[in-house]
Formats: C-alpha cells, sequence, structure tokens
C-alpha cells in the first residue's frame, strides 16, 4: 500500500499541534483542506487516525504510528526551508573563488577572514590560478567569480567585470641603492643594471616587457627568472639588483623603495584590477555577498578610491 507523504506530514502536525485548526495554521491550509487530507488517508488505510475532543484533537493508535512517518517528512521540509533561507541570506553555502599568485598572496587575505568571520557555516575554496586560466575556469563553473589584474576591455563574453582600483608596475630597489643619490636618472642607466623579472607568460611579466620596450629598453639584463614575488622581493632587498612589480598591490614593502622617480621614465605602466562574475542570473547570493565584501574592502586596502562600475 503506497501512502501519500504530504498526507502523514498532515497527520503528524495535528499531533504535534493538538487540533485541526492549528496544524492547518502551521501547514498554510485552510482547516476543510486539511479535514479533507485526513479523511482521505484514513479511506485508504481503511482506519480512523483521529479523534476528535473537546480540547481539539488526538491520534488513534495506527494514527501515532503514521505520524512518526509524518514528523520525518515534516523535519526534512524544516530542514529544505532553513537550507534555503541560509543560502538566500549567505549563511551556509559553497564558494569558489580564483584569483592569480600575486593577488591570493597580497590582497586576497583580510577580504575573506572578513567573510568568513560573519558566516562560519559557509566553505570557501581560493583557487590559485594564472590569470590566463581563470575566465576559462569561470565559464565553466570551476569557480564561481576571480579577481584580478588586467585590462578591463579584455575580458570573455558574457562575463561581467567591475573595476576595482588603478595600479601601475613601478621599480622597486632596496633602500641605500646607488641608483637612489643620483640626480638624475636615465632609461641607460637603468638598463645597465640586473634585473630579477616573472617568466615571460606572466601578466605583470609581458605588462613590464611592453613598457620596457616602450622606453627603448629593450635589453635589460635578467640576472634571476623567478614567478615568485617573495623571491623577487628579497633578493632586490640584499642586493643592487631592479624588479619591477605593482605598486599599490605590494604596499610599501619593508626594506625597499618604490624607485617612482626611475619608473616615471617608462610609460604604459598602468593596469587595472577588477572582479570577474558571469552574468548576474547566473550569480548565487553567496558570490554576490563576496562580490560586495571585495568592492567595500579592496580599495581600503590598497589606499586607493573605489572605482565606479
Amino acid at each position: 500500500m503506497k501512502l501519500s507523504s504530504r498526507q502523514l506530514a498532515h497527520l503528524a502536525a495535528i499531533g504535534e499541534l493538538g487540533s485541526f485548526s492549528n496544524a492547518a495554521e502551521s501547514l498554510g491550509l485552510s482547516q476543510p483542506a486539511l479535514t479533507k487530507s485526513i479523511q482521505l488517508l484514513e479511506a485508504r488505510v481503511g482506519a480512523p487516525l483521529v479523534r476528535r475532543t473537546g480540547r481539539g484533537a488526538e491520534l488513534t493508535s495506527l494514527g501515532l504510528t503514521l505520524a512518526v512517518h509524518g514528523s520525518s517528512i515534516l523535519a526534512s521540509e524544516r530542514r529544505a526551508s532553513a537550507d534555503v533561507d541560509d543560502w538566500r541570506e549567505t549563511r551556509r553555502g559553497r564558494l569558489f573563488v580564483g584569483a592569480p599568485p600575486a593577488v591570493s598572496a597580497y590582497l586576497m587575505s583580510p577580504i575573506i577572514s572578513h567573510f568568513l568571520a560573519t558566516r562560519p557555516d559557509v566553505y570557501l575554496k581560493l583557487l590559485v590560478s594564472p590569470l590566463d586560466t581563470l575566465s576559462f575556469k569561470l565559464a565553466s563553473n570551476v569557480v564561481d567569480l576571480y579577481v584580478g589584474g588586467i585590462l578591463m576591455g579584455d575580458h570573455p563574453a558574457g562575463v561581467t567585470a567591475h573595476p576595482l582600483y588603478d595600479d601601475e608596475l613601478t621599480i622597486f630597489v632596496r633602500e641605500g641603492h646607488p641608483l637612489l643619490g643620483r640626480p638624475n636618472i636615465s632609461v641607460q642607466a637603468l638598463a645597465k643594471h640586473s634585473w630579477v623579472v616573472l617568466p615571460p607568460d606572466k601578466f605583470f611579466r609581458r605588462m613590464s616587457d611592453g613598457a620596457l620596450f616602450g622606453a627603448g629598453m629593450s635589453n635589460i639584463k635578467i640576472a634571476l627568472e623567478t614567478d615568485s614575488f617573495d623571491v623577487q622581493l628579497n633578493v632586490v632587498r640584499e642586493t643592487d639588483m631592479l624588479c619591477m612589480l605593482p605598486r599599490k598591490m605590494l604596499r610599501r614593502p619593508l626594506g625597499l623603495v618604490d624607485f617612482q622617480r626611475a619608473a616615471s621614465l617608462i610609460t604604459g605602466r598602468g593596469f587595472t584590477v577588477g572582479l570577474f562574475h558571469k552574468s548576474e542570473n547566473e550569480t548565487s547570493s553567496l558570490a554576490s555577498a563576496f562580490i560586495s565584501d571585495v568592492k567595500l574592502l579592496l580599495p581600503s586596502i590598497v589606499g586607493s578610491k573605489p572605482k565606479c562600475d
């Protein structure tokens, strides 16, 4: 015999609340509709399940047995409703965020900490991946959104871009570097020094190569190539080598000087850090909440005014 889960849930509500009127209100039904539902269930099983009393209603022995199953159904429905409410209110769920190594290392920690502080039941995964691959990962739903430095017009169709702040590549040298004491700096003087650079396939390396080439420095002396910002900064901190890295993203590394006087000789160093996600109707409430946190916090982290969308 197959019984209606809906009718079993109605029976359990009557047993739990002690009357047809209270149960009908809890279930969002009219009292006649609830009465009809129980009558159909009783006809199906061939026995009375509810007795009306002067104080309301009580379940028969068989009614109590069947109400156990109905209670499980009610509990499952309530949990499902709570899960939906949590999802809408961004209290629970899973979120996958992508960012290239530099953004992950220097910008994302305070944002993620702030986001999770009020959402202890959210699971967040930060996927650290090269910028060139993140558009594909977004399109194929590997990530829900990503944050990275890019030319704002250079993103795939169907992807929404939010500019966050403008940054620029600058030249970093150690404190006390010989070039700092020279009143006049030329691109030729910069080219004679050894440089620490990123690999050619990296976004910031391509930018710096284009800027240096445009300034007439097509053959700088590369002493070290590494994809680690930290290694670059540590080597420059301990030697007379130069590197060209994002100024605001690094926020004045200890022991290094932002050598803007030299960097000003080189044009084409600017870029925008943006947030990217698919269309609004494909963005979950949880992702939207993270987007709001990023747009609110990131400009203040780097000391910039927020950009307008």
